[in-house]
Formats: structure tokens, sequence, C-alpha cells
């Protein structure tokens, strides 16, 4: 059995070829049966260490205000401590035509809100929803029987209406601005148990 004793946040400085983002890693610290360990990098690889290795509590406090101040300064946290909402949940109608190919359903034509829309404009999230190979087949049919018993009522070259739900992305300026401001009240709950703590 083991369980976290400890994270903190620490910067290699981006050395030695470091791809995390601004040099950002999270050290977490285990205490088990057989005394403590220590995972640099938070990716499973554990070592062991002895009591005298693991921080104070003011280093651990301090190494996630530096963390945190990093990601006022840069609007971005690449270890992911902050929740922010990344996309948000979306819906369109689509009104698709399909013929009867040779190889199955091939779209034929596609339209939102009465525009027409050609199949190289298709957004992806279309795609994927309808599961469209490059030149426009229904990936899942290989008939047009299996497509009319998957889908009761459509017909070759005849309209029919698709309501299309997906996971929107949100504009990255407003991620980078609700990052900063996640960061900046850690910050000022950090100053005020500081504060308490001298009282």
């Amino acid at each position: 059995m083991s369980d976290i004793w400890a994270a903190e946040a620490w910067n290699c400085g981006g050395k030695d070829g470091c791809r995390s983002l601004g040099g950002w890693h999270k050290r977490t610290y285990w205490c088990c049966e057989k005394g403590y360990t220590v995972d640099e990098y938070s990716d499973g690889d554990h070592f062991e260490c002895d009591v005298s290795d693991l921080p104070p509590q003011e280093e651990i406090d301090e190494s996630w205000r530096a963390y945190a101040r990093w990601v006022v300064d840069n609007g971005k946290d690449p270890l992911g401590e902050y929740i922010i909402l990344v996309s948000r949940k979306a819906s369109e109608r689509w009104h698709f035509k399909f013929s009867d190919g040779l190889r199955g359903p091939v779209l034929h034509d596609a339209k939102r809100r009465e525009k027409h829309v050609q199949f190289r404009h298709l957004p992806e999230h279309v795609r994927e929803y309808l599961r469209l190979d490059g030149r426009g087949r229904l990936e899942d049919f290989d008939s047009w029987k299996a497509f009319a018993e998957a889908v009761p009522g459509v017909e070759p070259l005849r309209w029919f209406s698709v309501m299309i739900e997906w996971d929107k992305p949100r504009s990255p300026i407003l991620i980078r601005r609700e990052l900063r401001q996640a960061a900046r009240r850690h910050l000022r709950q950090a100053k005020k148990e500081l504060a308490n703590a001298a009282a």
C-alpha cells in the first residue's frame, strides 16, 4: 500500500532536450511500506529516498507559487493543475443527400442553414460524425441496404436531417485568460494563508 505524501512543481530550465512546456515538471513523493519513494517526473518511475530527502512544506508551497506565477505570465498550464474548460458542447442541424455508390452510400450534397457545403469544405466534426472517407463514402456501410436498415426512412438522393452534437474548442485567448485568473486566485489564497500563519 502506498500513498502520495507530497507533490511539488519544479523547473529543469529546459535542459537536456526537455520537451516539457517551460521546463516544468511535477515531482511526487510517496509513502509506502518500505519507506519513501520519489517519482521525479510523475511518470510512474519511482526511486527510493530517505526521510532527509523529503522537502519541507514551505519549499513545496513555494514551488507551487512559482509555478502559479509562471502560469500568470504565460497563460499556459503544462502540469494541468488548473481546471479550465477547453471545449464546450455545441449542436448543429445538417441536411444530407446520399447516392447509392458501387461501394456503398456516397455523400451527394450537404447543407446547413439552407447553405450548400461542398464535401471538401465540410468541417472536420461533420466528417467524423458521418465517418466519411476521403471520397465521401460512409465508412460504416458497404451497401445501401445496410445504411437503410441503420437509418430508417433514408432514400437515395432525398434530403434527411441530422442534429450533430460535438465538442467545440474554446478560444485560446479565453483559455489563457481563465488560466491566468485561476493562477492569480491561487496566489491570493496562498498570500492569505501565509499572512494567517504569520499572525
